[in-house]
């Protein structure tokens, strides 16, 4: 019997931990260039070189040790590994509009595409709530609609557009949710379609996009996330955090940032302390 190879990981979620535990098998779901993603009855394991995002159920790993968890030849030894949480954490109150404003101007000057059909500076005018609306595409006009109702029913119509192995609707849409999750909100609906998402996910979207979706209606987020909403939430302009997330991918980290964003005022909005001047 050949031996397994012990592998040390960078960074382990401690949620990973917990499924490692009751998981019996792992099987290969897809292989990338720098990541592996493995089937559990939890979720999908991510294994990943990539260090700087961290993600739900993830092991952060070195370039070498991919081909032997491909091989499935292998056991971990997280004892010196670092952990962190994939949780988000809860606030009493939402933060002030204005630091919205400050991440959103900055994120402009960085000149990042979205994924989503619709330019970046058309977001900002709808965030502003200055706009026409007979200028908006389909998406602009559904974005639209989620902020000022803050309606899941609305929310979930996102998911699967847009390009990507992750679709941007889904970045978007998981972006949404962690400023829902970090404020404790959620309309009357959310647990409905909640249980419906879980049931149908597959139906909208690709595997690992429902995956990225299933984990935020648990709470769970990747670190570049959860990073970015602790200091929206204390009101404070932290540009490593901006760029770590919207630098990501080709257009994901935008793409859940925008999402972010317009979760934000949509609270500010439905909870009716929202004032359309600090939207700048």
């Amino acid at each position: 019997m050949q031996r397994k190879k012990k592998i040390k990981p960078v960074a382990i979620d401690i949620n990973t931990l917990k499924v490692l535990e009751l998981e019996k098998e792992i099987n290969i779901h897809s292989v990338f260039k720098n990541t592996i993603n493995v089937k559990t009855n939890h979720g999908m394991m991510v294994f990943t070189t990539i260090k700087d995002v961290l993600p739900p159920l993830g092991v952060i790993v070195e370039e070498g040790d991919l081909d032997w968890i491909q091989d499935k030849n292998f056991v971990l030894e997280p004892s010196n590994s670092y952990k962190y949480n994939s949780k988000i954490l809860n606030y009493p109150i939402l933060p002030d509009i204005r630091i919205l404003s400050i991440y959103f101007k900055k994120f402009l000057e960085l000149n990042k595409r979205n994924g989503l059909g619709i330019l970046n500076t058309e977001i900002h005018g709808i965030l502003k709530r200055k706009f026409y609306p007979a200028t908006l595409n389909e998406v602009g006009n559904l974005i639209n609609r989620i902020i000022t109702t803050s309606d899941i029913n609305d929310l979930r119509l996102i998911i699967g557009r847009g390009e990507g192995l992750t679709p941007s609707g889904d970045d978007f849409f998981v972006g949404f949710l962690a400023s829902l999750f970090a404020n404790n909100y959620f309309d009357e609906d959310f647990h409905e379609v909640k249980q419906e998402l879980v049931r149908n996910i597959h139906k909208y979207t690709t595997d690992i996009g429902a995956d990225y979706i299933l984990k935020a209606l648990r709470g769970e987020f990747s670190q570049n996330i959860i990073r970015l909403v602790n200091y929206i939430q204390l009101n404070i302009y932290d540009e490593k955090s901006l760029k770590d997330l919207v630098q990501h991918g080709e257009t994901s980290g935008v793409d859940t940032f925008l999402g972010v964003v317009a979760g934000y005022v949509s609270l500010n909005n439905n909870l009716q302390i929202y004032r359309e001047e600090k939207i700048v």
